[in-house]
């Protein structure tokens, strides 16, 4: 199913009935592609997947994904046809499985606070 949550923002939910011992969330923002803009899409995804304003070096991070229950995440950018996509990623333990209700917020948490505050505060 898919939501367009604005113009050009769209939510696309698939759900499985059965009880899934992962979730994944997958962010992808979309653009025509320009060439001028190649690089520098491409050095961007590599420095927000090591760089953070909330976890600034390696053991903060690790230590944080570790809470998660052993979180992996990662950015990448591909090009198909005349389209740039710079994707994000989360996966995590279902909650259920762990005893922990909160885990799926919490994730949403660390995507935000890893990928999304950073921007808005190295714009200012």
């Amino acid at each position: 199913m898919v939501y367009q949550l604005a113009e050009g923002v769209n939510l696309q939910c698939l759900t499985n009935k059965t009880i899934t011992k992962s979730i994944r969330i997958f962010i992808r923002f979309t653009a025509r592609l320009q060439q001028e803009v190649i690089t520098k899409r491409s050095l961007l995804s590599s420095m927000l997947e090591t760089n953070s304003l909330n976890y600034p070096d390696q053991t903060k991070l690790s230590a944080k994904l570790a809470e998660l229950y052993g979180a992996s995440f990662g950015l990448s950018v591909r090009k198909k046809g005349n389209l740039h996509w710079l994707n994000v990623g989360i996966s995590f333990v279902n909650g259920e499985y762990v005893n922990d209700p909160n885990l799926f917020s919490q994730a949403v948490d660390f995507l935000k606070r890893f990928y999304f505050i950073q921007i808005s505060k190295s714009t200012v």
